[in-house]
């Protein structure tokens, strides 16, 4: 039976900071997908109060993150990773959507290139 918090986190949540980069789709059965780019790497989770373990079956690592869903925001800081507590954690933001929308690794290339062209244009 899934609590509130868990029925919150249920859906597709596309990243605030690079957006196309990194995604993560929560399902009702425990099950997970995170996306970087478009390479999918699927494991189980589990919620318990405000702390959520993904679990990566390939690797067996845990990452254990302290969450909350604020309306459509997801927010998400790592606070033990594989049984280690990270020198230094910043909160990443999850935005809900409808679609992921992923890009490749080359059409983010792509535009890096294109920003870095129009940042030098106006430099100049």
């Amino acid at each position: 039976m899934f609590s509130s918090n868990d029925e919150q986190l249920i859906g597709k949540w596309q990243s605030q900071k690079s957006p196309g980069l990194t995604a993560y789709v929560f399902y009702d059965d425990g099950t997970y997908d995170s996306y970087i780019s478009t390479v999918n790497f699927s494991g189980n989770y589990e919620v318990n109060g405000n702390k959520l373990t993904i679990r990566n079956p390939n690797t067996n690592k845990d990452i254990v993150y302290k969450f909350s869903v604020n309306e459509k925001v997801l927010s998400l800081t790592v606070i033990e990773e594989d049984g280690k507590e990270p020198e230094d954690s910043e909160v990443n933001k999850y935005d809900r959507v409808d679609e992921l929308n992923q890009k490749s690794l080359s059409d983010l290339i792509g535009e890096l290139a294109d920003s870095k062209e129009t940042s030098e244009d106006t430099a100049e």
